[in-house]
């Protein structure tokens, strides 16, 4: 699936089969999407389950993808997992880090920066060649060979307000949590100053269709 070693542009010369569940969802999302993208397939597939207040437990430690490797390790770990940490560990996780850097191989990410008060932040950027794909891929949707119903493969393409499972969607994304305590692990943090979750309402948990999205801190 990734052998081919020139640096493809056009889209029309790289074949859909070529980019598996989580690479379609990067490409669409970035870190986030692959994180809600993973979740969903783990579920579907009855390798983690869904706790009250949308917690995460790993139930069969099956890793099929690197991927799912990466979330099953974290959610596995000690502490309070939730899609908010698990979006916020898969940031910088050298298996997702992996995926980018194929993407940008093939010409259909880059890297752009964008200034902040006392520090840059790196921006991932669809090129026009990303963009063409992204589309080609929504209109053919490819064969999931990754996940174990029709959910995983919606959200990568198009975020979680396309499930097709409403209750799931709203198990893992939307938990009613007031009062929940939460662990440092699962407020992440930038610069030593809380900022806001990804998830629930935020413009990258909602699965809107943006061009860019943040990259490693």
């Amino acid at each position: 699936m990734y052998g081919l070693r020139t640096r493809l542009r056009s889209p029309e010369q790289l074949p859909l089969r070529r980019y598996d569940l989580y690479d379609i969802a990067y490409l669409a999302g970035g870190h986030v999407r692959v994180a809600d993208t993973v979740a969903v397939a783990l579920a579907e597939g009855g390798r983690i389950r869904v706790l009250p207040e949308g917690r995460l437990a790993v139930v069969a430690l099956r890793r099929r993808h690197p991927v799912e490797a990466a979330a099953l390790d974290i959610i596995s770990g000690r502490g309070w997992r939730d899609i908010d940490s698990l979006r916020w560990r898969f940031e910088t996780d050298p298996r997702l880090t992996a995926i980018a850097e194929r993407l940008r191989h093939d010409g259909l990410i880059r890297d752009c920066s964008l200034p902040l008060p006392r520090r840059r932040r790196l921006i991932i950027r669809r090129t026009r060649a990303g963009r063409r794909l992204l589309h080609q891929l929504r209109l053919q949707p490819p064969a999931d060979a990754l996940a174990s119903g029709p959910n995983a493969m919606a959200v990568a393409l198009y975020g979680t307000t396309c499930m097709p499972d409403r209750q799931l969607r709203e198990d893992i994304f939307v938990p009613f949590s007031p009062a929940r305590s939460r662990t440092k692990e699962s407020q992440p943090r930038l610069g030593g100053t809380p900022h806001a979750p990804y998830g629930r309402g935020s413009m990258y948990g909602a699965g809107a269709n943006f061009d860019i999205w943040h990259g490693q801190r």
